[in-house]
């Protein structure tokens, strides 16, 4: 009698021990998460957009600017809407010289097959690259420039705050 209470005892326990460890190892495997990460063409670099310091740095070099670029609001994903649908945007605010420069270029995801003909791939990563061009507004005389985007790539409006004029538009189509 004692042998069949000390086999059940040992069962229990064993089975409070193991049941436990099984849903933590369930629970641990669907927590995982895919990094967002953007492949600059140019350098041949990825830059993590989940990472401040990154998404900044990121963001001076498709400024494409030959001066020094303070950043004034740091870069963000944006997650915007147009006539083709939803896309991402990364946006910044810098200033080189006395000009002040709101940037937006957006960014597409890209298959893991297509970023195999470039790099090696990892499945816990969703990949992005730059959109065929860059919008910009820039400030000459203007403290607060707006910058609207009515379809990515094609159409913005840029305002000046209290002016009529002091902020120009431009979409760049880089090489």
């Amino acid at each position: 009698m004692k042998k069949i209470k000390l086999s059940i005892l040992i069962i229990f326990t064993i089975s409070f021990l193991i049941i436990p460890i099984i849903f933590s190892c369930e629970n641990n495997e669907t927590s995982i998460s895919k990094i967002n990460v953007l492949y600059e063409a140019m350098s041949r670099k990825e830059f993590s957009l989940e990472n401040q310091t990154e998404l900044n740095e990121l963001a001076k070099i498709l400024a494409k600017e030959s001066g020094e670029i303070k950043i004034l609001k740091d870069a963000q994903i944006l997650e915007l809407k147009d006539n083709l649908g939803n896309y991402k945007a990364i946006s910044v605010k810098y200033k080189v010289g006395g000009i002040t420069t709101n940037l937006l270029v957006p960014i597409t995801e890209v298959s893991l097959e297509a970023m195999s003909k470039i790099d090696k791939p990892s499945e816990a990563v969703n990949y992005y690259m730059v959109a065929p061009c860059e919008m910009k507004c820039t400030a000459d005389n203007c403290n607060v420039c707006t910058q609207k985007i009515i379809e990515r790539c094609k159409s913005q409006t840029c305002t000046c705050e209290g002016f009529s004029s002091g902020c120009n538009p431009s979409i760049i189509f880089p090489e």
